[in-house]
């Protein structure tokens, strides 16, 4: 199908030349704009901008300029190398009028004419504007699907004779496949010419006859590129003495040869430009332009070089270098170091003793103070361990020098205002006692639970007083817990030196450590850098010789090029062979020397971060000195303004402990009651639980209609159970939370020579006795109660299985006694037993239900 085509429009192309050649006395047909184009020359040299130029040619023709055109055409001429008109729509005369600008565009390469709404009749005005202007190489014609075969009868003579046309986009057009075919064929002709065209040539020019065109990379037909020659630059030596006649002869000679040479490469075109591609496709597509070098080796090579910048790939990897280098520091110990110090460009002193100084001068206010402690955190943070810490003991030894003589003046005003308070205190207490022992012996004890509660809240705030004021005393004025807190923050501040200091030394050697052997890394990759380099050399050397080699063989090869055609092949591919293997060595080279690059990059940018963290560590060095120096004198000084403070601070401490101890003994025993009787209340609950079960169950025995009303108390008993143990847990937790506070305070006590009982001990000795009392009292009930209802029940039944027996044995039932019996067990009593009267009540009414145990 493809042949047909080819032969149709070839036979079209015969029957227009004829036509043409015998029509040339027809008057020419005359263009209507042929006045207003003799105008164009002059609009594009008045006008800088395209677009300026379309608007007044527009104009001088009665033709509405369309917008979307002129908007493409704002370019100014002298760089309109490319343009695009894809999507606006191009009726013919506008079409027309793009063409006739185009064709004064001597830098235009590239016009887009996609889905413009071209018709047949508009691409004859292309392919003369294509001819006309000579130099346009692609043209996009792609989405007009008014264009067929009408269209590419005129495409297809205008791409064999316009040779520099390289490519034409017909997708989406109604052309046939075959059709498209036939255009994409005469394609790929143009560009295997431009290719076999010297450099420099006009594109499209043809070749005298005896200048072959250049040939394929690698091909058997190669010329300039590879040998530097052409056929017609054959070196015909002559002799001198032949005459004229001898040197015609030979000019012909060399024509007919040049012109054989020329048929014979153009008759195996097909087969050379199959050669060029699998020899492009081995030499991964950048080899096409290694033919562009100049006609020496030197440039040659050069062209290799700038041309062939191929990708060189690393292996590198940071966690690979660190364990080949065998660092101390890897990636996650270098992430925890960079958390407590900051890389620094170089050493640097951080003053902090100017501050440090200042908090010792006693003229410093308290705000002062507050504001140059938060300077110095500043100023330390992040430049080694042991900064928050170290302003942590500043405070505190700020604290301690607060502490000088005004200290106790503004001490004994706290005093004498609290004394107030706590006399206040101790009123309510005397009257909340009364109120309860009052309420206990008119057996309210409800409202006597209450004021034994409320008694111990006032204690509890009375205690709270007391401790206020001791711990005033204890914190600014006692010269004994003053040395206690200096002797205790000399040793921790001296241990936090120590510590900070192995700390950081530590860091500081690992990284010094990793930086020499860094260093050392950079020296030997360095080495190994000039070694490849001075090996290279060689190499390089090696290859310009061979290439000479080669190109003086090609020369001697080309003298006779027709007899040793396929000895040029053979050479052709020898010296690809050789290019090849240096451009091998030349990657490896390069990539070694990336590799290397790499590593001393890492190994550089390593050193700078750790170099930049030994500044910090020299720099916490110098922090620790300061504080470690601060922490000596404000030791000296706390302990010089203890040594010339008075002891009154201590007496009185010891005096507010002794009231401590007045007011705590009596709120434990106190305690220690409430505590006592409430848990007693609740044992007799449980008690109760288990009379009201037992009281249930029997009911069930007895038939007793009761049973509803004791499993309601038995409701009520586990409610007021809940409660009770509630507060018995909250009793027990006041309790250990005062007893935790005094402990201290009363070792304080004996250290200081005083004799007396631990309200502790006391509170313990009282619940013991309670205890005692009370077990006595329920061990009375518990007996009488055994003998009412165990032992005297336990007698009546023996008395009665035994007559039972005896009865039975003597087959006689009148020996059984009879139901109205009153002296023969519970069962032969004709009265209801009354219960036993309590030894203490002896007048109680008789009550239902579960009784509670006697207090």
């Amino acid at each position: 199908m493809t042949e047909a085509i080819e032969q149709y429009i070839m036979r079209e192309e015969e029957r227009r030349a004829y036509e043409k050649e015998h029509k040339k006395d027809e008057p020419a047909v005359v263009n209507p704009h042929s006045r207003a184009q003799k105008g164009l020359p002059a609009l594009f040299e008045r006008c800088r901008k395209l677009g300026d130029v379309y608007t007044t040619f527009c104009q001088d023709i009665k033709m509405n300029p369309d917008p979307e055109t002129d908007r493409v055409l704002q370019i100014p001429v002298a760089e309109v190398t490319e343009l695009d008109f894809s999507t606006i729509i191009l009726t013919p005369a506008n079409f027309d009028v793009v063409m006739q600008l185009c064709a004064y565009l001597p830098n235009l390469r590239k016009l887009n004419l996609s889905q413009t709404g071209l018709k047949t009749e508009s691409i004859l005005n292309l392919v003369e504007t294509v001819k006309v202007q000579g130099k346009i190489s692609s043209i996009n014609l792609d989405g007009n699907a008014a264009l067929g075969f009408a269209a590419a009868k005129l495409l297809l003579p205008m791409l064999k004779q316009q040779r520099y046309v390289l490519e034409l986009s017909v997708e989406g057009t109604s052309m046939a496949i075959p059709t498209k075919e036939l255009i994409s064929k005469v394609l790929e002709a143009n560009q295997r010419r431009a290719e076999l065209e010297p450099a420099g040539s006009p594109p499209g020019s043809p070749k005298s006859q005896g200048s072959p065109t250049k040939g394929a990379p690698g091909s058997p037909f190669s010329t300039r590129s590879m040998a530097d020659l052409s056929v017609s630059e054959f070196d015909m030596t002559m002799d001198s003495n032949d005459g004229a006649a001898q040197a015609k002869q030979e000019q012909e000679m060399k024509e007919l040869a040049n012109s054989k040479l020329l048929d014979t490469l153009m008759d195996n075109e097909d087969a050379a430009m199959e050669f060029v591609k699998s020899l492009k496709a081995q030499q991964k597509e950048d080899q096409t332009k290694m033919d562009d070098f100049g006609v020496t080796t030197g440039l040659n090579m050069e062209e290799f070089r700038e041309g062939y910048q191929w990708p060189v790939p690393s292996s590198f990897d940071y966690e690979a270098a660190v364990q080949r280098y065998e660092l101390n520091v890897d990636p996650a110990d270098l992430a925890d170091i960079l958390k407590e110090y900051q890389p620094l460009t170089g050493p640097t002193y951080i003053n902090i003793k100017t501050q440090l100084t200042e908090l010792l001068d006693g003229s410093t206010t308290r705000r002062r103070k507050t504001a140059i402690q938060g300077e110095v955190a500043k100023k330390v943070e992040r430049h080694g361990p042991g900064g928050a810490q170290f302003c942590e003991y500043v405070a505190k030894f700020v604290d301690l020098l607060g502490q000088d003589a005004s200290a106790m003046a503004e001490i004994k005003k706290i005093l004498d205002e609290t004394e107030e308070q706590m006399q206040e205190l101790r009123v309510k207490i005397e009257a909340l006692q009364r109120d309860r022992a009052k309420f206990t012996q008119e057996e309210d004890l409800r409202n006597a639970e209450v004021m034994f509660e409320a008694t111990l809240e006032a204690e509890e705030g009375l205690i709270d007083l007391v401790l206020y004021r001791l711990g005033q005393l204890l914190a600014r004025g006692s010269k004994v817990q003053l040395n206690l807190s200096l002797d205790k923050y000399t040793v921790e501040a001296k241990q936090l030196v120590e510590d900070t200091s192995n700390s950081n030394a530590d860091v500081q050697g690992r990284l010094e450590e990793d930086v020499e052997n860094l260093k050392q890394q950079i020296k030997s990759e360095q080495e190994a850098v000039e070694q490849r380099a001075n090996e290279f050399e060689d190499i390089q050397r090696s290859m310009d010789s061979q290439l000479v080699d080669n190109r003086k063989q090609q020369e001697r090869v080309w003298s006779n090029i027709e007899k040793q055609l396929e000895q040029l092949e053979e050479l052709n591919s020898m010296r690809t062979t050789q290019v090849n293997e240096f451009l091998e060595k030349v990657q490896e080279n390069d990539h070694q020397n990336v590799e290397s690059a790499k590593r001393i990059e890492f190994c550089e940018g390593h050193i700078k971060r750790l170099e930049e963290l030994l500044h910090d560590c020299n720099a916490n060095d110098q922090i620790t000195k300061s504080f470690a120096e601060w922490f000596d004198i404000a030791a000296r000084t706390v302990k010089a303004a203890a040594d010339s403070s008075s002891s009154e601070g201590d007496e009185l401490a010891l005096e507010e402990r002794k009231k401590y101890l007045a007011v705590f003994k009596k709120y434990y025993v106190d305690m220690g009651e409430l505590l006592f009787r409430k848990t007693k209340r609740l044992e007799e609950v449980d008690r109760m639980i288990r009379n009201c079960e037992f009281q249930i169950d029997f009911c069930k025995e007895t038939l007793d209609p009761d049973l509803p009303r004791y499993k309601n108390q038995l409701k009520d008993f586990h409610t007021r159970r809940i409660q009770i143990a509630n507060q018995v847990t909250a009793l027990q937790d006041r309790g250990d939370e005062r007893a935790k506070v005094f402990l201290p305070h009363e070792q304080e006590l004996r250290k200081a020579g005083e004799e007396f009982d631990s309200p502790v001990l006391i509170m313990h000795e009282f619940v013991v006795e309670s205890r005692a009392r009370v077990l006595g009292q329920r061990q009375k009930f518990i007996a009488r109660d055994k003998e009412e209802l165990l032992d005297k029940e336990a007698q009546q039944i023996d008395e009665m299985a035994a007559s039972t027996l005896a009865a039975r044995e003597a087959g006689n039932t009148k020996m059984l006694p009879s139901l109205d019996s009153p002296d023969k067990g519970s069962q032969g009593s004709s009265k209801v037993p009354q219960p036993p009267r309590s030894p203490n009540r002896q007048h109680a009414a008789p009550r239902s239900g579960p009784q509670p145990a006697a207090p």
